[in-house]
């Protein structure tokens, strides 16, 4: 559905992004809205919120690569709006420090002047930081007797921090979203195809992916609860 998305943006001239968290790519919101709100919201498309963004860094900075402006988006969008405001928070909170540290002014500013070559040294992102770690850890382990075993762990595919939310949504939390939903039919049904819901709830949501999709549904629903009563 990536490779999809993209190609889609392509044809409309739109520039690669990642927005924040993304929840639904164009073409999943048919399956989630109503059809009245869908035709309402013809014109609109994700890509307005960070439309702005390449604007703003192409006037000032005009020969920035493909990279830099990815990393620019990055920075400008993603990474206070989500990691930093939910990864890392709940990282801290449980004695992890996640991203903080690496968010240091100059570490930052050394980053950004780095070469993309240096950066994705052979295809490897990060891989100054792997090399360095991979140092660090070696040293240590043999000086504990262990020759082995320092670039496998740093070299290894990166696995984020998940929640089980797929078996959440196949459970109690699909339960209470089914609930609050029947509730408020009425003022969902504007905006929201609650019947298509209300039967992917009842069969249970088919993939992690959808379970997230639902989660991103649920807080909206709790939000209007608290908020827009």
């Amino acid at each position: 559905m990536k490779i999809a998305d993209i190609l889609r943006r392509r044809g409309l001239g739109q520039r690669f992004y990642m927005a924040e968290a993304i929840g639904f790519y164009e073409h999943e919101k048919q399956r989630l809205l109503s059809s009245n709100f869908l035709q309402e919201m013809r014109e609109c498309d994700s890509y307005f919120q960070v439309e702005g963004v390449y604007d703003e860094l192409a006037s000032q900075a005009p020969e920035a690569t493909f990279f830099d402006q990815i990393t620019y988006v990055e920075l400008t969008t993603r990474l206070p709006e989500l990691l930093l405001m939910r990864t890392d928070k709940m990282a801290m909170a449980n004695s992890i420090e996640v991203r903080v540290p690496f968010l240091d002014k100059a570490m930052v500013e050394f980053a950004l002047a780095a070469p993309l070559s240096w950066k994705l040294r052979d295809g490897v992102s990060k891989e100054p930081l792997k090399r360095l770690a991979t140092r660090w850890t070696r040293s240590a382990l043999a000086a504990n007797g262990h020759r082995n075993g320092a670039r496998e762990l740093f070299y290894r595919p990166k696995s984020g921090f998940s929640a089980p939310i797929h078996d959440w949504f196949n459970g109690a939390l699909g339960s209470d979203l089914r609930r609050r939903l029947q509730a408020a039919r009425e003022e969902w049904e504007p905006f929201v195809n609650v019947q298509a819901v209300l039967d992917e709830l009842s069969a249970g949501p088919a993939t992690v992916n959808r379970s997230f999709q639902l989660w991103t549904l649920y807080a909206a629903v709790i939000w209007r609860e608290r908020f827009a009563a």
